[in-house]
């Protein structure tokens, strides 16, 4: 099939090039600045403890140029920032055809209802992806430890199963962990539960992943904002495992010590983050379904993002 990437950062770009590695032919990337020219040479893609790969073969556009080739891919992975689904959702709807289906793989909860807030009659799925990478140069890309697995579904039977049932199996051929879910949702609320939990927790307490792999203060707030999610999940009818909160903690203790969240680098850089998304949003669904966030209600009154 055709894959198009939308976002040329830590997600994007490592995606890209592990599509590349693995063998899949039909690779589009959309880039932009400095990156744009950078890219059309190929990509630098560098993971902790396995050397570093160059890596030719992505077609890379501005989105006026993908336009302009009158293209749709069957499968598009939308990689960019949930505060920049607004900004990209006019070339998305040209972009994508009726067949097209969309893939977001971004940080949030229900971020398929957000790209539907602004795309219009075409196939929207939903998905995530657990990986730490991110840009070290405008073709530089570092994949910091070796967790990487990309889920995706839907329960709209208006968007093609068989389309990501394909793409299923042509990312698994190229050796990237991938899973089509049947229960979306809840595997959202999964990667939600620990990426907000582990940015916020690195805020408040200006830590690196290691600040709390060992007892004290803050490994206790990652735990309580781990709860959080659990209980609003429950209200939102989305049950998650009973033991996602051990789960979530042997995942952080087996992250690279060094690692922080794109939040908190966004927030600590003066740039504009996912705070709202990943902080806020829980509070706010919190006061809807009825659920304290506690947690999350003292990170946010002491930080004041």
């Amino acid at each position: 099939m055709k894959y198009l990437i939308v976002g040329a950062g830590g997600v994007g770009g490592t995606l890209a090039g592990l599509m590349r590695l693995g063998g899949i032919e039909h690779v589009d990337l959309i880039a932009r600045g400095e990156s744009l020219e950078a890219m059309r040479e190929g990509i630098t893609f560098i993971r902790n403890g396995a050397g570093e790969d160059f890596v030719t073969g992505a077609r890379v556009f501005s989105q006026e140029e993908y336009l302009e080739t009158g293209e749709h891919p069957d499968v598009l992975f939308l990689c960019v920032k949930t505060y920049s689904v607004e900004d990209v959702a006019p070339f998305l709807q040209k972009a994508a055809g009726p067949e097209t289906v969309i893939i977001p793989l971004m940080n949030g909860i229900r971020t398929g209802d957000l790209v539907r807030r602004y795309v219009h009659d075409r196939q929207i799925a939903d998905g995530c992806i657990y990986v730490y990478a991110r840009k070290d140069g405008p073709e530089r890309f570092w994949m910091d430890s070796k967790i990487l697995r990309i889920v995706f579904g839907s329960d709209d039977p208006g968007v093609d199963s068989r389309i990501l049932k394909q793409a299923e199996a042509e990312l698994a051929a190229a050796g990237i962990r991938v899973q089509y879910a049947e229960n979306i949702e809840q595997e959202t609320l999964k990667k939600f539960s620990y990426v907000s939990p582990a940015g916020a927790t690195g805020l408040f307490y200006g830590c690196r992943t290691e600040g709390f792999q060992k007892e004290g203060p803050a490994r206790e707030l990652f735990k309580a904002l781990i709860q959080n999610v659990i209980d609003l999940g429950k209200a939102m009818g989305v049950e998650l495992p009973a033991d996602m909160l051990a789960r979530n903690l042997d995942l952080h203790d087996r992250s690279v010590p060094q690692a922080t969240t794109s939040m908190q680098r966004d927030v600590l850089a003066g740039a504009q983050s996912e705070y709202d998304n990943q902080v806020l949003e829980p509070i706010r669904l919190g006061e809807r379904y009825g659920v304290a966030m506690t947690a999350y209600r003292m990170v946010a009154d002491q930080l004041s993002i």
